[in-house]
């Protein structure tokens, strides 16, 4: 009898481990200064079976003054249910950060298919800009687990209506958040950069700048990346020069990364 009901616990279990894991997460991306898109990401591989999305949400946090521009949400699948402003002062006590406000995306009730999928698959759900210019504070995506989003009204938990096997009804299949889920806003206007090393000017430029080298770095490599790590021009140094001027106006706008490196010191400017 014992053994029966050991064997049947262990069954019980794998049937609801694989149920558990179909699941998605989601994920915050910025594509430009004040260009951000949120993804689904796959917990599992779907085999043959098409899923069939049928709602989803979630609520980004922005700085007191900025907001999401409704005319710049691009859905990738639904099309737009509705965009919510939750102040920070209507927030209150519910969030343990005074300085923000909520701002809720929904789609609207209908049926998009997502093609069958491996585990990992990055599948992009909508991209906004946000207004105001903030130079300060940070956009978030938020957690089920903060507290800001089961306590106030309406509720704020971020979910994902999908029929997993493409032949049932649907059901939230809304996991956790994964990868990024928040980036800092800088000013827009820094200063010019000068240290003891070396100096960059203008900053912000239209294209063209300026590096001058001061003192301890011989045959510098240059290499300029964008705000998500990747090469994006390498700048190419004769000899040992002093002052490098650098064209980089075949690049987009947007918030740059230069690495200057040699034998002797390794300087990273953004």
């Amino acid at each position: 009898m014992k053994k029966t009901l050991l064997i049947f616990a262990i069954l019980m279990f794998g049937i609801e481990s694989n149920i558990a894991q179909s699941n998605y997460d989601f994920t915050l991306s910025q594509d430009d200064i004040y260009q951000f898109t949120v993804s689904a990401v796959s917990t599992f591989d779907s085999g043959t079976d098409v899923p069939n999305l049928e709602a989803f949400g979630f609520t980004i946090m922005l700085p007191p003054g900025a907001s999401i521009d409704m005319g710049s949400l691009d859905f990738k699948l639904l099309q737009l249910g509705s965009l919510t402003q939750i102040t920070d002062s209507s927030l209150g006590a519910n969030d343990p950060i005074e300085t923000r406000d909520a701002w809720q995306v929904a789609s609207n009730t209908g049926t998009a298919v997502i093609p069958s999928h491996p585990v990992g698959e990055v599948i992009d759900l909508v991209t906004f800009n946000v207004l105001g210019n903030p130079s300060s504070g940070e956009i978030r995506l938020l957690s089920n687990t903060e507290v800001p989003a089961s306590n106030v009204s309406p509720v704020l938990d971020a979910f994902f209506n999908i029929d997993v096997t493409g032949g049932n009804s649907a059901g939230d299949q809304f996991s956790e958040l994964t990868g990024d889920v928040n980036f800092l806003f800088f000013p827009l206007s820094n200063p010019d950069i000068v240290t003891s090393d070396f100096s960059i000017t203008p900053n912000p430029t239209n294209g063209r700048f300026t590096i001058n080298l001061l003192d301890g770095i011989v045959n510098p490599s240059i290499k300029i990346m964008d705000i998500k790590g990747r090469y994006v021009k390498t700048v190419k140094t004769i000899f040992n020069p002093q002052s490098i001027a650098v064209d980089a106006s075949n690049l987009a706008s947007g918030i740059y990364i230069i690495d200057i490196n040699n034998t002797a010191k390794r300087l990273v400017i953004r």
